[in-house]
Parts: structure tokens; C-alpha cells; sequence
């Protein structure tokens, strides 16, 4: 429901094609976080940005039952 969201589809397809298992990935504007859950499902691990805090709050809410994100500059339980 984020408004430049890509489908998870083809993020998956991308990030197949031009990465391997246990690579990282960097998503400079990474929105609603789609590129990370694509990353979780494929082995991938990732590292998200976003200067915008509702982009922030989406992913909060995206990834609120992994536990093993570390969040840097970003409280995601007091959501600022």
C-alpha cells in the first residue's frame, strides 16, 4: 500500500538475478521495505534507508515480528 511500492514478485526476480544466498543488499530508498522482505525470503541479508519517517513506521509495522533486525538511528518501538 506504499505509494512507489514495487511488487514483491519482481523485486524477488531482481534480487535473484544479481545477488546469491548470504549476499547484501542495499536499498538507498527503501519505502515500505518490500527489497528486505524479498531479501528475508531469499537468504539475503539486506540494508534498508529511508529519510522519511513514514516509511520508517511502515517497515516497523512490515517486520514487528523479526526479531533479528537491527534497527540503527530508528526506534521502532516508540515509532520516531
Amino acid at each position: 500500500g506504499y505509494p512507489t511500492q514495487k511488487p514483491l514478485g519482481i523485486l524477488r526476480r531482481i534480487i535473484q538475478a544479481s545477488s546469491n544466498p548470504g549476499d547484501l543488499v542495499l536499498d538507498f530508498f527503501a519505502g515500505s521495505g518490500t527489497t528486505a522482505s524479498a531479501c528475508l525470503e531469499l537468504g539475503r541479508q539486506f540494508i534498508m534507508m529511508d529519510d522519511n519517517i513514514q516509511a520508517m513506521q511502515v517497515m516497523a509495522k512490515r517486520f514487528s515480528d523479526q526479531k533479528n533486525i537491527e534497527w540503527v538511528g530508528y526506534d521502532p518501538n516508540t515509532r520516531r
